[in-house]
């Protein structure tokens, strides 16, 4: 990368000369093909955890314009790029990630036009040999971003797309604010600003925050006082608040509802998370951030980060408040430092201060953070290779060597750790893993990957060990949390395939107890009773169903198995109300057209008995015994003509 760094003399590369030209496109294609190279294997991740809520959603899936201003949804624009790669390529995976290395491809560059501009700018305190190396200070910066491990939680991770998306409008907003005041055609720029600030707010609420941002630039580099700023863009700055209300109206129902909920996932509206357990969590979160910016491992896809104490908390929000405060003093006497200081913090505010959210660590909310942090580091390494040459500790024509050795040992480093971090994003199960393995407090991880293992498709032994591996997740995850439901269904399930009936019962009875609604446990616990030939205890259960429930397959299949056990007791009126009502409900089931008809049978309803016949063969295939039985009975009384062509 030696192409990238000038020599020391300010007069080596004039701006604006051809060589200055041609190392400019070369720092921009080390920009776009070395993250590009990295992010190759993420092509092949699957979709995980929450990618799968955004595919199935009907947003996804619609591309009309009524859909895309639903009053219904905050993130318009980040569920139309996703309804458009639906639109194109389906469910395939390849397709998001390509759009998501992008954006984080043109982010990067944003990035780097950014810092480059502002280090050149005469109101940034720097020395004239400073800012000689604008570009590739700049350069430094954009690519240990684009590189940084830290970044696939928002890059790998396709949902994650609106933090990026999100992120790349954010820096499209503040370039192009940073163009019109030094443009004489300025209102071109700023109405491109207006409108991508827009944007950014329908994809997400984060945005918020550039505006506060941009003005806090716009006062540190681009005007002297605050009228200058009133005079020249108060038109944008009223724009960009009608952006903010904008944004903040979009989510005032879900953030601000009085009415506590089990369904919401961030707002005061929580139930599982107060906004003072919240507020008092996070700046342990954020220290860990800045652990992971300069030891990016071990990385968690989902944290199950604990509420902390008022004990746990006491030592990392005074380090965090100090932070804060010395970024407030550093506007006074180091504005630059001052202004990135702030920036971090307003970035992170609505993710990371007071509003509760369920979740109180990920990785992705770091995304844009990240940029202001590693602007401090390198500026400062920079700063301590100067620092070295005036003292003498160094020769001036060394720096430059020295410090692009270093950063290509880093690029190298964040590299490696991006491509490995890419690959746990494979498959689901890999994953989980993963998160297991760090984070083994974490009971939805548990109890996820045992979810994952239960849907690899497999068959025979790795399918019996999927299973078991399955249940033994399921059952750490009730070790800590007894009461935690879905992993009491799920050991149902699993029991009641592996025909553990008892255990399969007392699972299914422990989620009735915990949610009486869920009827479908009433299905399977009839079932389990049913399967050990105990249809007195099973009846009730199925007649539970029967009467709470208001799902058509839990219907369907209860008034089966109640048509069974009355077949089974001869009770062969009662066995055909059920049995019809099953078989009117959906497509009917092959096993429950076998059954009326035999029921048509013992009560001596042969057309009627006949015709069910010939719609469960119309469903069958010729080789099944039963099959072969409704034919030999059609056959037997004279209701061949019946019988299905194709199985004659």
């Amino acid at each position: 990368m030696q192409t990238s760094l000038p020599s020391e003399t300010p007069s080596a590369v004039e701006p604006g000369s051809v060589d200055d030209s041609r190392r400019e496109w070369i720092r921009r294609a080390i920009l776009i093909v070395v993250p590009l190279v990295v992010y190759l294997n993420s092509l092949n991740g699957a979709f995980l955890f929450d990618d799968w809520i955004m595919l199935e959603n009907y947003q996804t899936r619609d591309l009309s314009l009524a859909n895309l201003f639903s009053s219904a949804r905050n993130r318009p624009i980040a569920y139309l790029s996703f309804a458009m790669n639906f639109a194109t390529c389906g469910e395939d995976p390849w397709s998001y990630h390509i759009v998501n290395v992008t954006i984080h491809l043109l982010a990067g560059l944003l990035l780097y036009g950014i810092i480059r501009r502002t280090l050149l700018l005469p109101s940034v305190p720097i020395s004239e040999n400073t800012r000689t190396q604008a570009a590739w200070l700049a350069f430094a910066i954009a690519l240990l971003w684009l590189l940084h491990p830290l970044q696939t939680s928002a890059v790998t991770y396709i949902v994650q797309r609106m933090e990026s998306l999100m992120a790349l409008f954010f820096l499209l907003t503040l370039y192009l604010v940073l163009r019109g005041a030094n443009s004489a055609a300025s209102i071109g720029w700023y109405s491109a600003a207006c409108v991508t600030a827009f944007l950014g707010m329908g994809t997400k609420q984060v945005m918020i925050a550039a505006p506060l941002v941009i003005l806090a630039f716009d006062r540190n580099f681009l005007a002297m006082f605050w009228k200058e700023i009133l005079r020249r863009r108060g038109i944008v700055y009223a724009c960009f608040i009608g952006m903010m209300i904008y944004g903040s109206y979009q989510v005032w129902p879900s953030l601000f509802s009085s009415e506590k909920t089990e369904l919401a996932s961030a707002g005061f509206s929580l139930k599982s998370i107060s906004k003072w357990e919240y507020f008092r969590s996070q700046p342990g979160v954020i220290l860990h951030y800045l652990r992971l910016v300069f030891w990016p491992d071990p990385l968690v896809f989902d944290y199950g980060w604990p509420v902390a104490t008022i004990r746990e908390a006491i030592i990392p929000g005074l380090i965090v408040s100090a932070m804060f405060v010395a970024s407030i003093a550093c506007l006074f006497v180091r504005p630059a430092i001052g202004f990135l200081g702030i920036s971090f913090f307003l970035i992170l505010a609505p993710t990371s201060s007071f509003m509760p959210i369920q979740d109180l660590a990920f990785e992705h909310r770091m995304y844009l953070p990240l940029a202001i942090v590693l602007t401090l580091v390198v500026l400062a390494v920079w700063k301590v290779g100067q620092w070295s040459v005036q003292k003498g500790k160094l020769e001036a024509a060394t720096v430059p060597v020295v410090l692009t050795g270093l950063l290509v040992c880093i690029a190298l480093i964040f590299s490696i750790r991006t491509i490995s971090r890419n690959n746990d994003y494979a498959t689901p199960v890999r994953m989980w893993e993963t998160v297991v393995e760090t984070a083994p407090h974490h009971v939805r991880a548990h109890y996820q990957l045992g979810l994952r293992l239960e849907e690899t498709d497999a068959v025979g032994a790795e399918r019996a060990e999927n299973l078991r591996r399955a249940k033994e997740c399921y059952q750490q995850a009730i070790a800590l949390d007894p009461d935690y439901i879905r992993a009491h269904t799920n050991l149902g399930r699993i029991n009641l395939i592996t025909q553990d009936y008892p255990e399969a019962i007392r699972h299914y009875q422990k989620a009735v107890e915990l949610a009486p609604y869920l009827t479908f446990c009433h299905v399977n616990i009839g079932q389990s009773y049913l399967r050990q030939d105990l249809d007195a205890r099973a009846i009730p259960w199925f007649e539970k169903a029967l009467e709470h429930s208001e799902k058509e397959s839990e219907i369907r299949d209860a008034s089966y198995f109640r048509g069974i056990i009355a077949m089974r007791a001869e009770n062969f009126e009662t066995a055909r109300t059920y049995l019809e009502r099953s078989s009117s409900i959906g497509d009917p089931q092959t096993d429950t057209l076998f059954n009326l008809a035999k029921t048509y049978m013992a009560l001596e309803k042969k057309e009627q008995a006949a015709q069910t016949f010939a719609a469960f063969l119309k469903q069958s295939s010729p080789g099944d015994p039963k099959a072969q039985a409704a034919m030999k009975w059609l056959y037997d009384n004279s209701y061949a003509h019946l019988i299905p062509e194709f199985t004659r």
